[in-house]
């Protein structure tokens, strides 16, 4: 262990150089160590400076959340005709990618799913009856690992021993190790290996399979063996899966085995392994992401769960757990997971790819699990029989039923218990929960005998997945004691008003109580507060009213009647309690300071007077929240709600409240607006009073814009608001504020603003604006169009006024500088009649050498030939940072032209170049050769003849003449 401990060290190391800014949302590194990179994992080293630039956490930004409802019906379609999940998009199906997505279909509350036909009929492909083993894909022989997943899909989903020989399968795994040593074992094997021994290891004892035991003692230390600690994490070479994959099985198997084998300081090396496994490029869609080469969301998911069951481990004071903390670091996290669902609802390997499989779909819902963001879909509901009061003298047993629904569906498969404390006596009990059909059941008297007492009960249900479980908790009481019941006379009473409750103690058998001393409250159910208190005694009689009166200035709301006993059993073992409201109309006597015409974003004070409950004529109590809310006279939605205070006077005995506050700087919908005086003692119906106060309209005057600040896009440094270069994009930002009263401004928030230049009657570099509530300013990105001239132009800014569905424009002057130049010339040497000649160039601005794209121009064509001379306009096609100019003459012809801008005839470049009619060479007519051939033969023959010929032989003479 001691050369494990040193190997630890290097992590660490790199641990303390991973402290995190909470509150910049940043982690700094300092002192950088040594880390892989992408491209190389294993060799490559990257600066301080990139490790920096690549842990730096964006602000927090908006994320969509998973489809739940697609993601269901993808993963249900995803599964084979056979019932099981091939490794990619499509395959042969595979026992590894069927545990995941069947422990996917569990998490998307798919269990019913799960008990399917196809689902058997699959295990039953998978398992070989002969030896009991399990194949890795359907046809294949049985082997080691895929007995080790095949036992773990069916422990995980508690399939019976009626449809599953788990011994067999177990007995399969002792004789195969039989003929194996421990060092033939990859960490994949040797990981599930222990996992499975661990979950089993008293059927293991028990049946003597002394194999697997002789291997349990030795796997954790052969698997630790395996910690990397250039890396931080578990890696075997001889695996082709990411050390993020083998790490998580390693973890989750000494989770099984023995939790505490892993201590505070190999966690927090491996916490740091992980982290620096997050996605540390430049592409934005990639951001959040882990992975060991390329972020992927199943090692998103693997890293996540990692992350928080580790940070459980570490010291309390370690700087992981501030990472972990951090929401800024999950909100990135979780929006590459969300961006990697697809339209179809499957889940995608990143939001830069569309492959998927079931992998990234387990990942993202486990993701999802260990950030506790599911915990919300599951919900409880919990049954007291006979009923939370239960008489000492009954004779029957106590059972509490719990009904566990997760997306609204039944969930099976949880363990729990319950933790049962007795207030009377002091005693703890714990007892397990029992599932029966569609329930969980708690039965505390199989733990516990009937004493009087108050029981506080508190119940865990959960399950387990992977090293996160999906779980839930609820508290409740029960009390053993009489059988206590009471009635009220009235549900609803004003302040001051009488009523009675009537009170019945007796035993089960029917026996009144006699002796006990009753306590009877009347409560106020928001915060607990008495209100009255009365004590009685019942006697032996079958029941007693007592009558009450409400406080003549109590609190409107919801109180409760409670009833409990105190004798020589103890106090609070028996309780019964009723809801009773408290209600009446608030009525006031003046209103000092209203007027009928407030302006938008303006001050209202005023003073309500003389506030008393109508039945009673009395003050009201000053404990209420006081708000006032201005809301439309048409629709009733409220347009602004201000804050107010209320006290009461002791001099002129009267309470009062004040309103002194500013309404919301945001254009309204109407500006008809009624005015109302909320007071709210609680949330019930009748802990919120209306009071209805005057009507009134609102008044916009004059819109202005102030302190607009212009950023080149990607800078922090503004520039000056007046001069834009042609081609920039620039960040606006700007404040939208209301003028009245001549010099009153108040800054409007929320409206709905477009900014754009006019120019030729035309809209340029339309834009529209966001609000940013943090900066209290509107932003746009103001696109610099390099068509327009260098001229002071209006940038119009034009803010829509939804209540009567105008627009109000307003103006600043901004100058659009440079001119357009042309580079990268190129044209032919030469161009011949009838054949196209082609120019191409590039522009870029004169001042700032920004390319410059989509410039509207054309060509002013000469075309002169002789003394006669032609003139045309060409058009300029952009494509690709690249325009190109295209002529054609049916002539020679000398060519001048100048390129200029089309929306102010700006030239930019003058050429000239010249069609040359192309000579044609000699050529011979096929044709005409033999013709040709047979003329020179017959030539060539009678030269011939006339100089050789022209003699006569003698001999022939001589012959001739004989």
């Amino acid at each position: 262990m001691s050369a494990l401990k040193l190997r630890r060290a290097v992590p660490i190391t790199f641990g303390l150089m991973l402290i995190l800014a909470a509150s910049a949302g940043v982690l700094i590194f300092n002192n950088c160590p040594i880390t892989r990179t992408r491209s190389n994992p294993s060799g490559e080293f990257i600066s301080c400076d990139e490790l920096s630039d690549a842990y730096s956490l964006k602000s927090k930004t908006e994320e969509r959340m998973l489809d739940f409802e697609k993601l269901r019906s993808f993963i249900k379609n995803f599964v084979t005709e056979y019932g099981a999940f091939p490794l990619g998009q499509s395959g042969d199906e595979f026992i590894n990618a069927t545990y995941y997505g069947y422990m996917a279909l569990y998490l998307l509350g798919e269990y019913e799913f799960l008990k399917d036909d196809k689902v058997r009929r699959a295990l039953d492909y998978f398992h070989d009856e002969k030896t009991g083993g399990f194949r890795e894909s359907f046809g294949g022989e049985p082997t080691l690992q895929a007995t080790l997943w095949g036992i773990l899909i069916y422990s995980s989903l508690n399939i019976s021993s009626k449809d599953f020989n788990l011994l067999s399968s177990l007995r399969f795994v002792n004789t195969t190790l039989s003929n194996t040593s421990i060092e033939e074992l990859d960490l994949i094997d040797a990981a599930l290996l222990l996992n499975i021994a661990s979950r089993y290891r008293e059927v293991i004892s028990n049946e003597n399979l002394t194999v697997v035991e002789t291997f349990l003692r030795d796997l954790p230390q052969y698997i630790l063996d395996f910690y990397d600690e250039s890396i931080g994490l578990f890696k075997d070479s001889r695996v082709s899966l990411s050390p993020l994959v083998q790490t998580h099985l390693v973890l989750e198997a000494m989770a099984w085995y023995n939790s505490s084998t892993i201590d505070p300081q190999l966690a927090e090396s491996i916490a740091y392994g992980v982290l620096y496994c997050r996605y540390n490029l430049t592409d934005k869609k990639l951001q959040g992401g882990f992975g060991y080469k390329e972020p992927t969301v199943f090692e998103t998911g693997l890293s996540t769960d990692i992350l928080f069951y580790i940070s459980e481990k570490v010291d309390s004071n370690a700087p992981v757990r501030e990472i972990i903390k951090n929401e800024t670091f999950w909100s990135e996290v979780f929006a590459f997971i969300n961006n990697s669902q697809l339209k179809t609802g499957g889940i995608a390997r990143n939001p830069a790819s569309s492959k998927v499989d079931v992998f990234q779909i387990f990942g993202a819902l486990l993701a999802y699990l260990a950030k506790d963001r599911l915990k919300s879909y599951l919900e409880l509901s919990i049954t007291v029989k006979p009923s939370i009061q239960i008489p000492i003298d009954y004779n029957g047993s106590i059972i509490i039923e719990i009904t566990a629904k997760y997306f609204k569906k039944y969930l099976p498969l949880l363990v729990g218990f319950a933790m049962i404390y007795n207030s009377i006596t002091k005693e703890t009990y714990n007892i397990s929960a029992k599932q029966e059909g569609t329930k969980y059941l708690i039965i505390p008297t199989q733990v516990m005998n009937y004493t009087f007492g108050n029981y506080n009960t508190t119940i865990y249900l959960w399950k387990n997945v992977s090293l996160s479980a999906l779980s839930v908790n609820s508290s409740l009481y029960f009390r053993i004691g009489y059988n206590l019941s009471l009635s009220l006379s009235k549900t609803i009473i004003c302040p001051g008003e009488d009523f009675n409750v009537t009170v019945s103690a007796k035993f089960y058998n029917g026996t009144p109580v006699n002796g006990s001393t009753f306590i009877l409250s009347l409560l106020r159910t928001v915060d607990g507060s008495i209100y009255m208190q009365k004590f009685f005694e019942i006697n032996g009689t079958d029941k007693v009213t007592i009558s009450c009166k409400s406080p003549i200035n109590a609190s409107l709301g919801e109180y409760a009647i409670s009833v409990v006993v105190n004798d020589t059993y103890g106090f609070n073992h028996t309780f019964a309690r009723e809801v009773i409201q408290i209600d009446d109309d608030v009525i006031y006597g003046e209103i000092v300071g209203k007027t009928d015409k407030y302006y938008v974003g303006g001050r209202i004070l005023i003073e309500v007077r003389n506030l008393t409950y109508n039945s009673t004529k009395v003050p009201i109590p000053t404990d209420p929240t006081v708000s006032l809310e201005v809301r439309y006279r048409g629709s009733g939605m409220i347009y602004s709600k201000l804050n107010g205070s209320i006290f009461y006077d002791e001099n002129e005995n009267q309470t009062i409240v004040q309103i002194n506050a500013s309404l919301s700087p945001i254009i309204p919908k109407d500006l008809n607006v009624s005015l109302y005086l909320m007071l709210e003692w609680d949330k019930s119906p009748t802990g919120v009073e209306t009071v209805k106060l005057f009507n009134a309209s609102l008044i916009l005057e004059e819109l202005d814009i102030i302190n607009m600040t212009v950023l080149l896009n990607n800078s922090l440094t503004p520039i000056s608001e007046s001069k834009l270069y042609i081609g920039g994009s620039y960040d606006i930002h700007m404040q939208l504020v209301h003028i009245f009263n001549t010099s009153y401004e108040v800054l409007i928030e929320n409206a709905s603003i477009t900014a754009y230049i006019s120019y030729l009657n035309k809209s340029w570099s339309k834009s529209d604006a966001r609000y940013n509530s943090s900066l209290k300013s509107y932003q746009y990105t103001l696109y610099a169009d390099p068509n327009l001239p260098e001229l002071l132009h209006n940038l119009t800014i034009r803010v829509y006024l939804e209540f009567n569905s105008s627009y109000k424009n307003l103006t600043k002057s901004v100058y659009i500088l440079g001119r357009p130049e042309v580079i990268d010339w190129s044209m032919p040497s030469k161009t011949h009649v009838g054949e196209y000649f082609f120019a191409t160039f590039r522009l870029i601005c004169s001042e700032t050498g920004e390319i410059l794209k989509n410039v509207s121009m054309l060509a002013n064509i000469t075309l002169k030939t002789g003394s006669r001379n032609r003139t045309v306009t060409a058009p300029v096609v952009y494509t690709n940072t690249t325009y190109c100019l295209s002529l054609y003459a049916e002539f020679t012809s000398n060519v001048e032209g100048i390129i200029y801008r089309s929306t102010d005839n700006l030239s930019l470049f003058n050429f000239s170049t010249k069609f040359f009619l192309r000579e044609k060479p000699f050529v011979v007519d096929p044709w005409m050769l033999p013709m040709v051939i047979i003329m020179v033969s017959y030539v060539s023959f009678i030269t011939l003849r006339g100089k050789y010929l022209r003699r006569i032989p003698k001999r022939f003479i001589i012959e001739r003449r004989v």
